[in-house]
């Protein structure tokens, strides 16, 4: 049994970058205190606002607003956010 488990483990290390896609306490946290994905994932990515505004086509301030949650982002707006910070 004690194999099986460890047999899992690595199969699961192959498949998912462990050390990439850990997500820090503090991420976690901001989901918690009401902070936007858009924006922690940004963060978590090492991004500016004006580095992704640039990457996905929009300003710096409309991506704010979004970050924020001011304003919705629209469906092309969030997937091409996702493709630059996945």
């Amino acid at each position: 049994a004690d194999n099986t488990l460890l047999l899992d483990r690595v199969a699961l290390d192959e498949v998912v970058d462990v050390e990439r896609d850990r997500l820090p306490v503090a991420f976690l946290s901001g989901l918690v205190r009401g902070v936007t994905p858009l924006l922690l994932w940004r963060e978590h990515r090492g991004l500016t606002q004006r580095d992704l505004a640039a990457r996905i086509g929009v300003k710096p301030g409309y991506l704010s607003e979004v970050e924020r949650g001011l304003k919705r982002g629209s469906l092309p707006l969030l997937t091409r956010a996702a493709a630059v910070l996945e």
